[in-house]
């Protein structure tokens, strides 16, 4: 999936809220782990939000074990920059079920308001993120 395929699914998606019977549907994304012993410390240090650069589930209202491994740069950060580039060890991309995931996750909405902000730092970056994800074997 592209940057522009992701922005625009996004915004189709965020376009109006989940309903209660969306939400009864939700279904976890085979990518997603608990990341709370993982921790990547450079160049974030242990107080930055993301606890290693990573956004935490409990930012899109996901429990810790059902985190999608989201970068804190790309995601969170206004100006769409990861600081650590090539080498991060967390998503810059999403496909279309995990977007759908995190819009129906939390029953106060915070999925759907996580992608609205999200979009906002997406849109506003000046140049693609590159693709980093490795994904983590299951212990």
């Amino acid at each position: 999936m592209s940057l522009r395929d992701m922005i625009d699914h996004i915004e189709r998606v965020t376009r109006r809220l989940p309903t209660a019977k969306e939400r009864e549907g939700l279904r976890i994304p085979p990518e997603v782990r608990d990341f709370r012993r993982a921790y990547y410390s450079a160049p974030y240090g242990p107080d930055h939000p993301g606890k290693g650069g990573r956004v935490p589930a409990p930012f899109y209202d996901a429990r810790e074990e059902h985190d999608l491994g989201l970068c804190f740069g790309t995601w969170c950060r206004d100006d769409r920059q990861c600081l650590v580039g090539a080498d991060c060890p967390w998503r810059h991309y999403l496909d279309t079920f995990a977007i759908g995931f995190i819009w129906r996750s939390g029953a106060n909405d915070e999925g759907h308001k996580f992608l609205v902000k999200a979009l906002k730092c997406l849109q506003a970056g000046d140049q693609e993120p590159v693709h980093t994800y490795r994904p983590f074997s299951r212990r």
